[in-house]
């Protein structure tokens, strides 16, 4: 492998360790959430888990320890927190039953 082709290589990798997570995860996007919280756990990601007090919503932190923030009208936003390697990744869902993801952000 000649130097040009081992630095092109390097950079390709390390576009893959820092693109930031709305580009990494977008595949999840749009899928239910418990798919994507197991997709996440794969690749690393714990849920944060946070305490009752911390809780956006009782009934939804009964299942998912991480429910940071939910609101309770229009399409029921809730805020999962999940964190890795000291960063922490809010995965926005939509949806009161079947939630689904509808953003990722790398706080």
């Amino acid at each position: 492998m000649t130097a040009r082709a081992s630095i092109t290589a390097l950079a390709a990798v390390l576009c893959l360790v820092c693109a930031p997570a709305q580009a990494q995860y977008k595949s999840i996007v749009g899928k239910p959430y418990w798919t994507a919280r197991l997709n996440l756990m794969s690749a690393g990601w714990e849920p944060m888990k946070l305490s009752k007090e911390e809780c956006g919503d009782r009934d939804l932190c009964e299942i998912y320890e991480e429910a940071y923030s939910c609101a309770g009208t229009g399409k029921a936003p809730c805020a999962m927190l999940f964190e890795r390697n000291g960063e922490t990744l809010k995965v926005v869902t939509v949806g009161e039953q079947n939630p689904t993801v509808d953003l990722i952000e790398l706080q």
